[in-house]
């Protein structure tokens, strides 16, 4: 069986890590600075690497599946979007405005994200080509879970998404259609 061994010793919170696809590096969320930032260590614990900086937090680090960068969630001016950073850092783009919880297909071809949406201004899961995000169709609706849609994650074949919604777990295919409860 496997033995946990500690990858981050700095005062502070560190949390939501992403393994890398190669499994050699954890990208993780740290306030070590004092706002929250995405950093990358090795998975010896051997060296870290604060990958994004500046007054904006960011979360929910996931990463690209050919493991050359990360999409996380940045708050600028109270509006989320996802943004990306190359894996040995630099600067960071906008890729997807107002929108949240990026989550990579196992071909690496798709993106799922959730956005508000109206009426009920709650987030939704959306679905686009990760070359072509602005082709973002929702998979989500107000029927499929109360409140909040959040944290869409793909099963391994990419057939389905999985997403919290509540006190509950659902799924729902990632052209859309009915979601079922788990």
């Amino acid at each position: 069986s496997a033995v946990p061994t500690q990858l981050t010793t700095a005062a502070g919170l560190q949390a939501e890590p992403a393994l890398s696809p190669d499994g050699s590096q954890v990208a993780f969320v740290s306030d070590e600075g004092g706002t929250p930032h995405i950093w990358l260590v090795d998975a010896s614990g051997a060296a870290t690497l604060q990958l994004t900086s500046g007054p904006d937090p960011d979360h929910d680090p996931a990463w690209l599946q050919d493991g050359s960068a990360i999409l996380f969630t940045r708050t600028r001016n109270g509006r989320q979007g996802i943004w990306m950073v190359p894996r040995l850092g630099g600067v960071a783009t906008l890729l997807v405005a107002d929108a949240a919880d990026a989550a990579v297909s196992p071909d690496g071809s798709r993106l799922a994200f959730v956005r508000e949406v109206a009426p009920s201004a709650e987030p939704r899961v959306f679905v686009a080509p990760l070359r072509g995000v602005e082709r973002a169709t929702q998979v989500t609706t107000d029927a499929d879970g109360l409140w909040e849609h959040r944290n869409p994650v793909w099963s391994p074949d990419g057939r389905l998404l999985c997403y919290r919604a509540h006190h509950a777990l659902w799924t729902v295919s990632p052209e859309g259609g009915k979601a079922q409860r788990l």
